[in-house]
């Protein structure tokens, strides 16, 4: 866990979503002043560090991160989160790095065994409390609600995940005994267990997954193209890239973000 670290999250997050623009570098942190919300920096709701502030401020974050004291895994978790969402070193999506930073810290901390907590959905069921909560640190000092609010979150995400579970296990099943009426059992069960890690692949990708050559791979996914399980997400013929929709849709149901809490 480090900033380094943090920068290359970025970069894989954000590469599709920017195309890699000059200006908005992947996994680059900010180099000028910005701003959440408002026209201007006058009704701004939150007008970050400067840059030269911001590189201080990330540095005793990191420290921060390693410290060893008597806190609660839990409660860092949550201090951290706040410290990052107010740092804000990327020009967007500082939310989602910041979200995936709370999975992240938990399964480095030994809280969970696998990233399963998907936090996505909590700052869009709850954004006007996220901001006020957040914002009343930054004013009054009131860490308490902050952190009562923050545990609520995780308390409430975590009831939801056996549910997700058990709908990726059933869809599963379903595909995986489509797949062997179809005469693709081996590599149909390569696949579909190498989709549930890596949803979006390419031709390229399927071979290396199931283990076979690159027309054996194309012949596979038009079988499972033919079952509705991954979709080609753009029209041609050439880099072609597919989805596995069902699972992905399980994921992401209700974290349809605004751009506000990006």
């Amino acid at each position: 866990m480090s900033l380094r670290l943090i920068r290359g999250i970025h970069g894989l997050l954000m590469q599709q979503v920017r195309g890699g623009s000059l200006h908005l570098p992947p996994g680059e942190f900010r180099g000028m002043q910005n701003r959440i919300g408002g026209t201007s920096r006058a009704n701004a709701r939150l007008v970050p560090p400067t840059v030269d502030a911001m590189h201080d401020a990330l540095g005793a974050f990191e420290r921060y991160l390693h410290e060893e004291d008597t806190t609660p895994p839990l409660i860092r978790c949550g201090l951290l989160h706040y410290q990052i969402e107010t740092i804000h070193p990327f020009n967007d999506g500082n939310g989602r790095v910041g979200r995936l930073l709370i999975t992240l810290y938990l399964v480095w901390k030994g809280i969970l065994d696998e990233p399963m907590l998907y936090l996505s959905a909590y700052p869009k069921t709850h954004q006007q409390e996220y901001y006020d909560r957040l914002t009343q640190v930054r004013t009054d000092g009131n860490f308490e609600a902050w952190i009562r609010f923050f545990l609520e979150r995780i308390r409430e995400v975590s009831r939801m995940v056996p549910q997700t579970t058990k709908r990726i296990q059933a869809l599963e099943r379903k595909d995986s005994d489509r797949l062997v009426a179809q005469g693709e059992g081996s590599h149909g069960l390569a696949l579909l267990r190498g989709l549930m890690r890596q949803p979006v692949v390419t031709a390229n990708d399927v071979a290396r997954i199931v283990g076979v050559g690159y027309t054996k791979a194309n012949s596979l996914i038009s079988v499972c193209e033919n079952l509705g399980i991954p979709r080609q997400m753009s029209p041609g013929r050439r880099n072609r890239k597919f989805m596995y929709n069902d699972y992905v849709g399980i994921l992401r149901e209700g974290t349809e973000l605004s751009p506000a809490v990006d």
